[in-house]
């Protein structure tokens, strides 16, 4: 009996001592992640995405939670698509510059509804004249295009400005 109980507790060491090995994989492993978090939400593109998507709770109407949500979403696709420029859009509105406001919020919420292009890779008043079930869907046409237009094959610029870039 007492050599069964020597080996039961040699046994039990064993496992606390696996599951603090584990423990501090754990902890190193959960550190690494935070850093590489860190690393990229330090990223500017992510900045300026959540710049503008705490505009969304400063400016936007809580009471059309589905519209703040489609609001967040342009942003976060946005932001990181390589299709929205905070200087190409600053420069080309300066009264954007002047207000305060996030770009990238003005540009997902405003900007495209007032034929404000996002960047010299995407003509808004082109892509939804030459897409007429985008302008009809009333949504955002860069989100339209970084989602289905590309794969579907359709053009972000006028051809003679898609062969100038």
């Amino acid at each position: 009996v007492i050599a069964q109980q020597e080996v039961d507790v040699q046994k039990l060491k064993q496992s606390l001592e696996c599951e603090r090995l584990e423990g501090q994989r754990l902890q190193y492993r959960n550190i690494q992640l935070r850093e590489n978090v860190n690393d990229i939400l330090s990223q500017p593109v992510w900045t300026m995405g959540f710049r503008a998507v705490k505009e969304c709770f400063r400016w936007t109407l809580l009471s059309r939670p589905s519209a703040m949500v489609h609001l967040i979403r342009d942003i976060l696709l946005i932001a990181p698509s390589g299709h929205f420029s905070q200087e190409y859009y600053l420069e080309k509105n300066p009264d954007i510059a002047e207000s305060g406001v996030s770009p990238l919020f003005h540009f997902c919420n405003y900007g495209w509804k007032e034929g404000r292009n996002p960047s010299i890779r995407f003509d808004v008043r082109y892509y939804l004249n030459n897409n007429p079930d985008v302008r009809k869907s009333r949504r955002n046409p860069l989100t339209h295009y970084i989602l289905r237009g590309r794969k579907e094959g359709r053009s972000a610029l006028p051809l003679d400005a898609e062969e100038t870039q």
